[in-house]
């Protein structure tokens, strides 16, 4: 089948207007000269696209600025106050809904609740509990154009559904087929607004692309998800990487001991065996009687990993060396997909960031140990603790599908 790849005006007209946007949302207070020159257009294509924008009150005039040669020119802005987007966060065991801007300000804590891990019988729960709860702020805000969710995987990104692996389910625990739950399309029974589905992971790295790298298409970046398990997501040349290879990249499970014990999803010696929340306590439980101090002696049964990084935050030794053995294991991971994408920043985001600089080092340390001399260092940051960096990608995935078709998702005049 040849595929149609023809454009006419109005496709154009369409794909300038979502370059502009663009543009604006990271560049206020621009002049129409100036915009010009950064996009490539014609000032007389800017002046006629801007003119359209400002009628559907997408663009405004935000006063004067110096330009060119001593010259005043008008300001242009995105108009933040229009619309407004949802963000949804789902993984194993919380559901969290906000109201966002286009700047990614919250507008009001929406929805948060915890639940036990979930299972497949329960998604049809779930998915009409995210769908009451939406309707109902959308029945509230007559100014909130589409949903984007950041959800657990593996996800199938031709239709949206979510794997559960063999033995998650309520009735055949020792099963040895993986279960697909159509997450998108039950929403969207339910839902009238436009939904986009997303990893956590990936969604994780577009926020921390999009709001604080201010888009730049030069950077490569990585971001891993490391809280109850371990996921990552890539953006290249300003693109997600599951653009191009849907659910190719699945960074917990890159192996990296190929006599290391098997993961519940059937990997022998992958990242999720040496990072997951269930492998540094059950690591730690192991190490304990050599450290008879250990503060966590009295918790050999019940230990959870929470109390683990506190008790690494108090100084305990135990629980010291048990992180440093996970940023070391996340610190070979990270080097192992140097050759493959290079990335120029690796932010890190979720509960073990809470450890700090001293598990910064230790996975600093890891990389330099592991890595190919061929291949530079990624610059290494940990996402601020109290900032939910899923949650804002949850709102950016439709944020920018949204700018990306403003003929289609922004109302015309």
């Amino acid at each position: 089948n040849y595929m149609k790849s023809g454009k006419n005006l109005a496709d154009l007209t369409n794909e300038n207007k979502a370059h502009i946007l663009r543009y604006l949302i990271h560049h206020e207070g621009i002049s129409r000269i100036e915009l010009s020159a950064a996009t490539g257009l014609r000032p007389a294509s800017i002046t006629k696209i801007i003119q359209q924008l400002i009628e559907q009150e997408l663009v405004t005039e935000t006063g004067l600025s110096e330009g060119s040669k001593g010259r005043r020119s008008i300001s242009l802005s995105f108009n933040y106050k229009k619309y407004s987007v949802l963000a949804i966060k789902l993984n194993w065991s919380r559901l969290k809904i906000d109201l966002m801007d286009f700047k990614g300000n919250s507008q009001e804590e929406l929805y948060s609740i915890n639940f036990t891990p979930l299972c497949i019988e329960r998604m049809d729960e779930i998915t009409s509990l995210i769908a009451q709860k939406v309707n109902e702020i959308c029945s509230r805000h007559n100014n909130i154009l589409a949903a984007g969710i950041a959800c657990f995987g593996p996800l199938l990104y031709e239709n949206g559904n979510v794997l559960f692996e063999p033995g998650n389910t309520e009735s055949h625990r020792d099963g040895d087929c993986c279960y697909s739950y159509p997450l998108l399309n039950r929403l969207r029974e339910q839902i009238q607004i436009p939904l986009f589905v997303e990893l956590e992971a990936v969604a994780g790295a577009l926020a921390y692309w999009w709001f604080r790298t201010n888009c730049d298409p030069t950077q490569k970046m990585m971001h891993i998800f490391a809280g109850e398990g371990i996921g990552g997501g890539f953006i290249i040349n300003g693109r997600r990487l599951s653009d191009f290879l849907d659910n190719a990249f699945e960074f917990g499970h890159i192996i990296i001991n190929a006599n290391g014990d098997k993961c519940t999803g059937g990997c022998i010696g992958c990242l999720q065996t040496y990072c997951s929340f269930t492998s540094l306590v059950r690591r730690t439980q192991a190490r304990l009687s050599n450290y008879p101090k250990s503060t966590l002696s009295s918790r050999q049964d019940t230990l959870t990993a929470y109390e683990l990084i506190d008790a690494m935050n108090a100084g305990d030794d135990c629980a010291t060396d048990a992180i440093m053995d996970w940023g070391f294991y996340l610190g070979c991971g990270i080097a192992s997909i140097l050759p493959l994408f290079t990335p120029d920043i690796v932010v890190i985001s979720d509960i073990m960031v809470r450890c700090g600089t001293p598990l910064l080092n230790a996975i600093e340390r890891s990389i330099h140990l592991h890595k190919h001399y061929a291949y530079k260092t990624p610059k290494l940051i940990f996402a601020e603790p109290d900032n939910d960096l899923i949650l804002l990608g949850a709102a950016t995935i439709a944020i920018d599908k949204v700018l990306s078709n403003p003929g289609k998702y922004f109302p015309s005049n």
